[in-house]
């Protein structure tokens, strides 16, 4: 769940991390559970993910305000399960939205809704529709491998609809955004949460993640299960979240460092007899700035960025 965009800087950051409350615990909320996913050949599930955004960053002192909503829709398919517990799936995208008021441009495309050709600023998003992958999952979420991702961006390349002068930026974007390690990080963040072993209602375990193929950031996240009951287990997240102040990010388009942190809140719930993520509802503040390289200049941009994104299953 995660996409931060300023002015030529796009920033893809996922977002299914974790905290709870303490509840008091009877006998019964003692009994151990384990949450894993489970795979079956030919199993489908579909998603819709989407993420509102506030971003407010200060270019040569001027304050420039940034309203985003992004949307993208997954359906898993799982094609073969593997010896090691782990199965091969393939990753269609089924719908694509993005929503943008700033004081630079206001856009918006909905591929539910369309409206002939998608305006050039959302036709990276509109060329997402339809494109497919594989991946191998692991039993507690996290993602070992991605396949077919050149090609996927080979197609998405030839339906971008934008000015032949656009057309280069587009498509070093796409492949800064669609690449097999930004994919794999991607996945592993919306689903790696499973805990290593079972856990009960009260206990918590610890995940860390870190990207680097889009922007260089860690996440520490916590995971409590706080209830188990009609069939659903309810975990709260919470994570703290840093830039690698040392490295350059690899999506802004041009040499740029990020100085962030913050945090980011939320629910998660699964269905607990499989895994599998019925509904997943998080809040991020992050904080900071970004230094860019123009051509020897060096502008340094205050940063704040707001997060909501929602991860439901259709």
């Amino acid at each position: 769940m995660r996409f931060i965009s300023g002015k030529r800087t796009t920033i893809w950051l996922a977002a299914i991390t974790a905290f709870l409350s303490t509840t008091t615990l009877t006998p019964a909320a003692r009994a151990q559970v384990e949450l894993k996913l489970s795979f079956v050949k030919g199993q489908v599930a579909e998603y819709r993910m989407i993420t509102d955004q506030d971003v407010t960053q200060s270019i040569a002192g001027a304050a420039q305000k940034i309203k985003q909503k992004t949307g993208m829709g997954m359906k898993y398919e799982t094609l073969k399960l593997n010896d090691d517990g782990s199965a091969d799936l393939s990753l269609t995208y089924t719908w694509a939205m993005v929503e943008m008021q700033s004081t630079m441009m206001s856009f918006k495309y909905d591929s539910d809704k369309p409206e002939g050709d998608p305006p050039a600023p959302a036709a990276g998003m509109a060329a997402l529709l339809g494109a497919t992958f594989e991946l191998t999952m692991l039993p507690d979420g996290g993602v070992t491998s991605v396949r077919g991702v050149d090609e996927m961006v080979d197609k998405m390349t030839a339906r971008l609809k934008v000015p032949p002068a656009m057309k280069p930026m587009m498509v070093q974007q796409l492949k800064q955004q669609f690449n097999n390690e930004a994919l794999k990080e991607m996945m592993t963040q919306m689903t790696g949460l499973y805990p290593a072993k079972p856990v009960s209602v009260g206990e918590s375990w610890t995940k860390t993640t870190e990207g680097s193929a889009i922007m260089p950031i860690r996440l520490v996240n916590k995971f409590t299960l706080k209830s188990v009951e009609d069939g659903k287990a309810k975990v709260d997240t919470s994570s703290d979240i840093k830039s690698d102040d040392n490295a350059e990010a690899k999506g802004a388009g041009q040499n740029a460092k990020f100085n962030l942190k913050g945090s980011q809140t939320g629910t998660i719930e699964l269905d607990a007899k499989t895994g599998w993520i019925i509904n997943t509802d998080v809040t991020q503040a992050m904080s900071g700035s970004v230094t860019m390289d123009l051509g020897g200049n060096k502008m340094e941009m205050p940063m704040e960025i707001k997060s909501k994104a929602t991860f439901i299953k259709q």
